[in-house]
């Protein structure tokens, strides 16, 4: 990037640089999108259903007072009142609560505002808040009920289609499935309430007239007996007689009385069910009434109430409740509404004032009867008399026949429940939102999102020397970025220096980025049974001991066994940020390794191959003697060299004469004297036929190693015996065939027993236990002698060596490397090497050199570690997937 400072542009160096800058990009125009999304999410989105309906006339019924039902959607005004009724609060109550809409839909606090729904999702996905429990199903308060109503009363329409007798009922609200669970209830409940309302008037008439019956029933059974006792007391018994006392006047009167009697008996029935509709609390109820529609001024003002509802409800879906037409429009509503109940006052009034006059006239027919009657009683007393007992039993007889086919004609209406109305088309589940119409808005704030991004982008690039995302990374060092770990607070860190995955406090991201750093560096040293690997980084702070613990941590949850080393002998941090003790680590070890092995044991105790490597590692001379139950064997090194391998149980095969004959053509009958010789001089045979010139040196040093693959072969597995070593300066052998000898380490390495032993070696060699199984942490040490010394010997190589065949990975956390040159030391002698650098802390150019040394060096580098991403502000999802990918090819090319 430094060089595009100084020289012009192109078009590829301009896409180059919105490439390496794209999540900056990205990161703008999801910005834009995102003020589009906060100013589309301040409307509420509003989901609509509908259902067509059709209305039906009912069948005319007996009952004479409720023959308004048959005509009920005939007129004009009716069919509006229905209307209303529909969209009315009492009808969409029973909707809410036969449908369950409470226990489906969200609380009305949930979704009272669109911004708010919105800014509670943003900051619980940012972690910035925790998400509120959903209240449980069935502790709806009744307020929470209500504001559900009113939502639903507020987003109910009614068109009628022109020119048929369909309807669409259309529900508009912010909850797809309530708005369909309310178009689908709301016909049901609508007939229910009208079925309701018809059977509750129908059971107070039938109270009503019931109860007269029993009592009209009571006086015609005394008129009947009063009538028998006449006829058997004067024998008057033939219609004949009964018409020569009859009196034309008299029956008049007789006539009127009963006309006027049954007229007060319908008055009061009248006044009797207006005393309970002016009782009635429920508006709708009270305007539901069927005898309100006798009186014009009553059903006048219960059209205008219905009417300011109407407008009431529609204010309310555009204006607060506390808006001055609101307000004005709730006054003329209950204006109306005190009218109306005066209105109801003053019928019910008048109804009492003509249930008095009936009542007045009816004493005054009486009177009048019996005045007349007294007359009679003068002219023909028995005549009279028995027109008497046989007007008043027709009477009472005329009367209780009326009460019971009023009483059968509602009972057959009750048992009527055929529906005003009949569903035409079925309301279809909302899957868009009929408003807002968002695709604009959007489309805007990307397009500005995406101008300032490219903005920011050139101004930031020029401007920033640091190393922040992977295509720098790529572009300048040459490597991939094989993990990006985010930046961690002060409360998920909890006050630890270097933080654990181990840790419950740990998010989750930082987890999965050292589960993605160990899959990409297994899939670095797949071929590999053990591997060594260096962690470091270019100066302090950058976080390589972090990763480096981690590392192992994350490799040794997968069940591995997992060495992790501090190199770090200057600034060693693993003993802390682990807890461990740092009395005893691997300085101690590098200063005498062989005072933790005794010279002599059981085999139980330590693997021959651990014991093997320490005497040529360092340098021993003397004899190796191992008993097993089966055989005896001796190993004898001069300065580190393995010269001889014997076995008491070796083949004849496999012995060196006899392999110098089978497969280098030595000549048999010259053996024996060649043995007998040797003797004599104190010699090997090899030396002896390589001394005289019998025998070149390649065939000698082919023979011995061939005699010690076998007899490893069959000793090293073992694991039950004793060994001793026993130091001695006065052996020797020919120099030329020691200097050859040269394949016993890698010899050693293939025969070594595999990895199991790791319980007793850590014991042995100051490592201890990590906190996670399979996890072993050899710490800096105690003691202190020259870094650059231990870091540079030859010794440390060796132990490196030897550690690695017990684990199955080594992870070493060394110094860093632009500030002293240990990691450059350490580099030839490891598997590969992790570079942490981090993200936005030191110059590019600083890395660069750095990174160039370490390849200088022979040293491999499996990739760059990104530590300190601030996750949370870019999002490095998609190069995840990229750089492993691009990894994956590098490492098999």
């Amino acid at each position: 990037m430094d060089e595009l400072k100084t020289e012009s542009f192109d078009i590829q160096e301009y896409l180059t640089l919105i490439k390496k800058n794209r999540l900056l990009i990205l990161a703008c125009v999801l910005a834009g999108a995102f003020l589009a999304l906060i100013f589309n999410e301040s409307r509420t989105p509003i989901y609509s259903a509908t259902v067509r309906i059709e209305v039906r006339s009912v069948p005319q019924v007996l009952l004479t007072q409720y023959a308004y039902v048959s005509d009920w959607w005939t007129k004009e005004r009716d069919l509006n009142t229905q209307f209303e009724i529909l969209r009315s609060p009492a009808i969409l109550e029973r909707v809410v609560r036969k449908a369950r809409i409470m226990e489906q839909a969200e609380p009305p606090g949930e979704r009272s505002s669109g911004t708010a729904r919105f800014f509670s999702g943003l900051t619980h996905f940012f972690g910035l808040s925790q998400p509120e429990a959903a209240a449980p199903t069935g502790s709806h308060s009744q307020q929470e009920f209500d504001a559900m109503v009113a939502s639903l009363c507020a987003g109910v329409t009614i068109e009628p289609v022109k020119d048929t007798n369909l309807a669409d009922i259309t529900i508009k609200h912010s909850n797809p499935s309530v708005a369909f669970m309310a178009t689908d209830t709301i016909a049901k409940a609508y007939e229910d309430f009208i079925l309701e309302t018809r059977f509750d008037e129908i059971r107070r008439m039938m109270n009503i007239y019931t109860d007269q019956l029993v009592t009209l029933k009571k006086t015609l059974r005394e008129s009947e007996e009063d009538y028998l006792a006449f006829i058997q007391r004067t024998g008057i018994s033939s219609l004949q007689e009964k018409k020569e006392i009859t009196l034309e006047g008299l029956s008049d009167l007789k006539l009127n009385y009963t006309d006027t009697k049954i007229r007060r008996a319908e008055v009061e029935a009248d006044l009797e069910t207006l005393q309970g509709v002016s009782q009635e609390s429920d508006l709708a109820r009270l305007l539901q009434a069927p005898l309100l529609d006798k009186n014009a001024a009553l059903n006048q003002l219960k059209l205008e109430i219905l009417n300011v509802q109407f407008q009431l409800q529609d204010l309310q879906k555009r204006y607060r409740p506390q808006h001055p037409e609101v307000t004005k429009k709730e006054s003329m509503l209950q204006s109306l509404v005190t009218k109306f109940r005066g209105e109801l006052d003053t019928h019910l009034r008048s109804k009492r004032a003509e249930r008095d006059a009936l009542i007045a006239k009816e004493n005054e027919l009486a009177r009048a009867i019996r005045e007349n009657e007294s007359i009679a009683i003068k002219d023909s007393s028995v005549a009279l008399q028995y027109k008497k007992f046989k007007d008043e039993l027709d009477s009472n007889k005329t009367l209780y026949e009326t009460l019971l086919n009023k009483i059968k004609e509602l009972d057959i209406t009750k048992s009527s429940r055929e529906s005003s109305i009949q569903v035409v088309e079925q309301p279809v589940r909302p899957v868009d939102p009929i408003s807002p119409r968002k695709g604009v808005n959007l489309l805007l704030g990307l397009l500005l999102g995406l101008l300032t991004g490219v903005g920011l982008a050139f101004g930031l690039e020029y401007l920033d020397q640091t190393l922040r995302n992977t295509d720098q990374i790529k572009h300048l060092l040459k490597l991939p970025t094989i993990a990006m770990i985010g930046q961690l607070n002060d409360k998920e860190l909890a006050g630890a220096t270097v933080p654990l995955v181990t840790e419950p406090s740990i998010p989750g991201t930082f987890q999965e980025a050292f589960r993605f750093l160990k899959t990409n560096l297994t899939i670095a040293t797949l071929n590999r049974r053990h591997t060594l690997m260096m962690i470091t980084s270019t100066g302090s702070g950058e976080g390589k001991t972090t990763v480096a613990v981690n590392l192992a941590l994350s490799f040794a949850r997968e069940g591995k066994d997992v060495l992790l080393v501090d190199l770090d002998l200057r600034r060693p941090k693993v003993h802390a940020a682990l807890g461990i003790d740092n009395r005893q680590g691997f300085t101690d070890l590098m200063v005498d390794p062989f005072t933790c092995i005794p010279l002599s044991g059981s085999l139980d105790s330590i693997p021959l191959s651990d014991l093997i490597y320490l005497l040529i590692h360092l340098g021993h001379s003397g004899c190796l003697t191992i008993e097993t139950p089966d055989s005896h064997y001796e190993i004898v090194l001069v300065k580190g060299r393995i010269a001889l391998v014997s076995s008491s149980q070796r083949e004849e095969h496999d012995r060196l004469g006899r392999l110098l004959v089978n497969k280098f053509g030595f000549p048999e009958a010259r053996l024996a004297d060649a043995l007998q010789e040797a003797a004599r001089r104190r010699q090997r045979l090899g030396e002896y036929l390589y001394d005289i010139g019998a025998v070149e040196l390649e065939p000698v040093i082919e023979a011995l190693r061939h005699q010690f693959t076998a007899t490893f072969h069959r000793l090293l597995p073992a694991t039950a015996g004793t060994y001793r070593f026993e130091e001695r300066e006065d052996l020797f052998f020919h120099p030329e065939i020691l200097q050859r000898l040269e394949a016993e380490k890698s010899l050693a390495d293939d025969l070594a027993v595999p990895i199991g032993s790791v319980a007793k070696f850590h014991d042995r060699y100051g490592i201890v236990k990590g906190p996670a199984d399979g996890l072993y942490v050899l710490t800096a040490g105690s003691r202190s002698p020259e870094p650059d010394e231990i870091l540079a010997s030859e010794r440390l190589f060796s132990m490196l060596d030897m550690l690695r065949k017990h684990f199955h990975t080594v992870v070493i956390d060394s110094p860093p490397s632009a500030m002293v040159s240990d990691s450059n030391t350490l580099s030839p002698h490891v598997d590969g090497i992790v570079y942490v650098v981090r993200y936005g802390k030191l110059p590019r150019k600083l890395i660069q050199s750095t990174v160039e040394r370490l390849r200088a060096n022979s040293g491999k580098i499996f990739g760059v570690v990104l530590n300190g991403v601030n996750i949370r502000r870019e999002s490095y999802v998609d190069e995840y997937y990229y750089y492993s990918d691009y990894y994956r090819r590098t490492d098999e090319s």
